[in-house]
């Protein structure tokens, strides 16, 4: 396995070492992997890291204050200094044989100081998580590192960076940010992380939506969710087979631009077009964007009509419709192009199949 180490990792490794025997420990626990992991060594480039130390010193972990973390939860050895080879805690191999797979599930041809970081968390027992989850959430710290890592080659490398986003998105819009003096943590079991690979790779191109999580957590038959549909009766393979052909159309798993473009419509005569939008989200952006037009006009100001008032360059405080040449307006030149854009590729699609 240590062949795969980068300059880095096994430089961390041997700093380990030194850290347990500056604190006359007569092991190297996941505590000294940690401190190793806050260290910069002279002679090395800052890339070699993978960004650890910046990683963790954004999550407020320094080495001085980790240090001082780890005497007050382990102390000081007592007697004298231990000489020579010091061995590795059950714990700490347990983190580097996790690198290796957190490596292997990244699809990286190497070990780096990352893969020991997300060793380190993935451990979820040691001292050093626990010093972790008094700076940081897990989750939110695990994301931090996927984002820094550089994804691997080929198809399985898309899809751990797939995973990777979703993590973060999961933290972010699900948990928020932590409260001052909060010391929880929100983890993610094996089960989770294969689940989020697999929904990743279902999904494709395409945005993962619920379809996809709940059929990938139903592809490991023993993992929780899948238990206990079967304990209520669910048969999971038609479960399966029916959301492999789920249909969104009309769900929340519908992107709102799909959903939207159903609910427009644009009417072709021969001096104009006409765009028909009822989609109730374009409708109510509508109305606000009428509302603000009509709130900075000056009333007075430009000619008047004698029908229904358009909102143009200097037109009046009432009116019903933005005009193209309102000042405010402007942003409406990208709906311009892209209309345009959207036309040409569906008179394009047409001639094609009419061709075919």
């Amino acid at each position: 396995m240590f062949e795969r180490f980068t300059a880095y990792a096994r430089r961390a490794v041997v700093t380990a070492q030194e850290e347990a025997r500056e604190l006359n420990h007569n092991y190297i626990g996941t505590e000294h992997l940690l401190l190793a992991l806050l260290h910069r060594p002279d002679g090395l480039p800052n890339e070699e890291d993978g960004g650890v130390p910046a990683i963790l010193e954004e999550f407020g972990m320094t080495r001085e204050n980790v240090r001082e973390e780890v005497i007050d939860k382990v102390g000081i050895g007592k007697g004298k200094a231990k000489t020579g080879h010091i061995p590795f805690t059950p714990r700490a191999k347990k983190v580097l044989e996790l690198a290796l797979r957190e490596a292997l599930q990244l699809h990286h041809n190497y070990i780096g100081t990352e893969h020991l970081l997300l060793g380190l968390i993935r451990e979820d027992e040691g001292v050093a998580v626990q010093i972790m989850r008094k700076h940081a959430d897990l989750l939110a710290l695990r994301a931090a590192v996927l984002d820094a890592v550089p994804p691997g080659e080929g198809e399985e490398g898309r899809l751990a960076a797939a995973t990777g986003t979703l993590l973060r998105r999961v933290r972010g819009r699900h948990w928020g940010p932590r409260d001052e003096g909060d010391v929880g943590h929100v983890g993610a079991t094996p089960a989770t992380d294969a689940t989020l690979t697999e929904a990743a790779r279902l999904a494709g191109g395409a945005p993962i939506g619920s379809h996809h999580l709940l059929l990938a957590a139903l592809a490991d038959p023993n993992s929780a969710a899948a238990r206990t549909l079967a304990g209520l009766g669910v048969d999971l393979d038609q479960a399966r087979e029916l959301l492999r052909t789920a249909d969104v159309t009309g769900t929340t798993d519908e992107p709102p631009e799909e959903a939207g473009r159903r609910q427009m419509s644009i009417q072709v005569a021969d001096e104009t077009l006409t765009v028909v939008i009822v989609d109730p989200v374009l409708v109510a952006a509508g109305k606000d964007a009428l509302a603000a037009v009509n709130a900075s006009a000056q009333p007075g100001q430009g000619e008047q009509s004698g029908g229904v008032g358009e909102a143009g360059a200097g037109d009046s405080a009432t009116t019903s419709v933005i005009r193209g040449d309102h000042p405010a307006a402007a942003s409406l030149a990208a709906v311009w192009r892209e209309l345009r854009d959207s036309l040409a590729k569906i008179a394009g699609s047409e001639s094609s199949s009419a061709a075919a």
